[in-house]
């Protein structure tokens, strides 16, 4: 009989410390703690995701037809977010509710959490973002079999409801941030020449780009993903579309630190004091890639 019992307590135990592991989580210096990987929809039912999770679900009441749920239910959705992203917050429980309000099942649900900075940014331990190319959250991809139908980017372009029943009915809208697209195919198609037809993939970017700090973030993505030759052209293709904005040549800059090309980072940073001669972090920075030169 103690035998049996140990072996209870045992595999209670062991059951307790793979559900520990199953959910994993970090902390920020300031003591916040953040989802990281694979999501389990419960998780959001707990502290500190609950308030926002209830107060955003509770607000919203969807109003797309429950018919369309028919056109999905073959469907998968990857759901790429960040516990600590205001979109994320705003949009995901809203979505999880239209989802059973199309009578559709939350196992056809992947939710993967990204970390929020540093040489992590936007990135999950399995690394499956990459492959979807994901760089803003709350990005959702909408699946049938191997087949992208459709994604949410951010954002809806319309409403959910609306951005969602096109989906269905295989007419989606296209995603918000074309630039990032049309750049990421440039990367597919030109593999082993990046620099080849680029002025043409740049045209077609700087019709399609909504501001600075679209290229600007997926630069910040490629370079924490260690491919320092596509974050240097998105980059290089911002500081040509936005020459005058001060910060995408800081971005560049900080780029040929981490590559330590330091002369090209002073030129970075001595543009930057040209468009803002006040500006204190571009004239630290350029003190300290001086200072490498100099030693």
């Amino acid at each position: 009989m103690k035998n049996i019992n140990f072996v209870f307590i045992a595999f209670l135990l062991l059951s307790n410390y793979n559900l520990s592991f199953a959910q994993s989580s970090y902390t920020t210096e300031k003591g916040d703690v953040h989802l990281l990987g694979d999501v389990d929809l419960q998780a959001l039912s707990q502290a500190p995701y609950v308030d926002w999770f209830t107060e955003y679900q509770e607000d919203y009441e969807p109003s797309i037809s429950t018919d369309l749920g028919e056109n999905l239910k073959d469907a998968t959705v990857k759901i790429y977010i960040g516990t600590w992203c205001g979109d994320t917050k705003y949009l995901l429980p809203k979505f999880i509710k239209t989802w059973k309000h199309l009578g559709l099942k939350e196992d056809q649900l992947e939710i993967v959490a990204l970390h929020r900075s540093g040489k992590e940014y936007k990135r999950s331990p399995e690394r499956t973002e990459e492959k979807y190319n994901i760089h803003r959250v709350p990005t959702f991809v909408f699946e049938k079999g191997d087949k992208e139908i459709g994604r949410i980017v951010e954002r809806p372009v319309n409403d959910l409801d609306t951005d969602i029943a096109q989906i269905a009915l295989g007419f989606p809208s296209q995603p918000r941030y074309q630039a990032v697209a049309i750049l990421n195919n440039h990367f597919q198609t030109h593999k082993d020449s990046l620099h080849s037809d680029f002025k043409s993939t740049l045209n077609k970017m700087y019709r399609n780009v909504s501001g600075p700090g679209e290229l600007n973030t997926y630069g910040y993505v490629l370079m924490a993903a260690e491919k320092y030759d596509l974050a240097e052209l998105a980059f290089k293709a911002n500081a040509r579309i936005f020459p005058f904005d001060p910060n995408v040549h800081d971005s560049l800059g900080e780029l040929y630190i981490e590559l330590e090309k330091y002369n090209e980072a002073k030129g970075c940073f001595e543009r930057v004091l040209n468009i803002k001669n006040e500006d204190e972090r571009a004239s630290e920075m350029l003190t300290t890639v001086e200072e490498k030169l100099n030693n």
